[in-house]
């Protein structure tokens, strides 16, 4: 099973692997986008706060900002490594994108709803915002461990 995982991972191009992480950053910043647009009252615990137009602005601007900040630092970092590492920083960067999606914003949102009465949308908003953030700096933490990591491996097989 390995090596059909191996095999089937030789035909997909780094390009297209980072074709695809910048694409799910896009629909994150468009998600984001339309969120907060039509986001008017954030009901937190007995608290109301009404969003302004002009907050509503500073979070759309911060989201694009972020967003397009991370898709040059990806693309910048991507020509400066060879072929291999190309593809190797791609599929790293696939798997946080993936798993950032997946847990952060739509399950753990919901656990704490379900767990803790905290509004799905006040947890999804801010996690929304943070991940433009975070994504970067995990993605650099994970991609410099890569390498140590490795050479763990290699002398756990021996």
């Amino acid at each position: 099973m390995p090596s059909m995982v191996h095999e089937h991972s030789k035909n997909i191009s780094p390009t297209r692997i980072l074709m695809i992480v910048i694409g799910l950053i896009a629909v994150l910043a468009i998600g984001a986008i339309v969120y907060i647009g039509q986001l008017d009252v954030i009901n937190i615990s007995e608290t109301t706060y009404h969003l302004k137009s002009q907050d509503k602005i500073t979070l759309i601007s911060l989201c694009v900002l972020l967003s397009l900040v991370f898709t040059i630092i990806i693309i910048f970092l991507k020509r400066k490594i060879n072929e291999q590492e190309a593809k190797t920083f791609s599929t790293w960067i696939l798997c946080v994108v993936l798993v950032e999606l997946v847990v952060t914003l739509c399950l753990t949102p919901l656990w704490l709803d379900m767990m803790y009465h905290i509004p799905w949308t006040i947890s999804f908003c801010i996690r929304v915002v943070k991940e433009c953030a975070v994504l970067p700096i995990e993605i650099f933490i994970g991609y410099s461990l890569i390498p140590l990591l490795r050479r763990i491996w290699i002398r756990l097989e021996r």
